[in-house]
């Protein structure tokens, strides 16, 4: 009877503590504006001068929308985020830019950009 029991507690813990970790990253990706700081392409890594940096950021908004530019160009669009995955899909009209979250905190993300040149961004705030 006992171990009947355990199994439903233990399943509803780990459930818990997933929509917690989704909560937390979802949190962190929301909490302001990240700046493209560096770029791995080919096993090289290219520091984004300081006045690109601040021509190329992204917001993600607690409401799925994304504002974001590149390079002085703005643009919107939605986004989503899967945590079993934890692919991060920016998306504007038909077109679909999908990331891998390497990492995130406070001060800094990284991300894996999926498509025809892959690559590794480093953001920060």
């Amino acid at each position: 009877m006992n171990k009947l029991l355990i199994l439903p507690i233990f399943i509803l813990t780990v459930l818990q503590k997933t929509s917690t970790q989704q909560n937390e990253t979802i949190q962190l990706l929301t909490s302001g504006k990240w700046f493209a700081e560096y770029v791995i392409l080919e096993n090289q890594k290219m520091e984004f001068a300081p006045e690109l940096q601040e021509r190329t950021w992204m917001l993600l908004n607690a409401n799925q929308k994304a504002e974001y530019m590149i390079n002085g160009k703005k643009a919107t669009g939605q986004w989503e985020y899967g945590q079993a995955s934890s692919v991060l899909k920016i998306i504007k009209g038909q077109e679909i830019q999908e990331y891998r979250l390497i990492e995130i905190s406070q001060a800094k993300m990284v991300l894996e950009e999926f498509g025809e040149e892959e690559s590794i961004i480093g953001w920060r705030k």
